[in-house]
């Protein structure tokens, strides 16, 4: 083996082995806090593996959460959405830190925005 080639070799096995990037760790409870045409939107989600694989979240009406619905998480981005009886809200959100994420709540032809923080 040429002296050229160990180099490239060693280079193209490191990139085989390298993990690729994976989803944010979210599960767990997160507060969230945000507003929708003048409507306050203030609640837990929760977030957990689902059994199939991937991520499932729910989110707190009165204290109570819902069902579980499935969540897109990627390494820097979180969409879900909630069923909170009257309407269906959807999230969708950049994460800022392990710990925070912030984005944007839609329901019914409205745009909000909303902060959100693990528990």
């Amino acid at each position: 083996m040429t002296t050229l080639m160990k180099p490239v070799l060693l280079f193209l096995l490191t990139l085989c082995v390298t993990p690729a990037a994976s989803a944010a760790d979210i599960n767990g409870a997160w507060k969230i806090h945000g507003s929708v045409f003048f409507n306050a939107v203030d609640t837990i989600c929760h977030f957990k593996a689902g059994e199939g694989g991937g991520t499932e979240a729910t989110c707190e009406n009165k204290g109570m959460p819902g069902a579980f619905t499935p969540a897109a998480v990627t390494d820097k981005t979180v969409a879900w959405n909630w069923d909170a009886g009257p309407a269906v809200l959807s999230f969708q959100a950049a994460f800022t830190s392990d710990t925070a994420m912030k984005g944007e709540i839609k329901v019914r032809g409205f745009t909000g925005s909303f902060t959100a923080t693990r528990q």
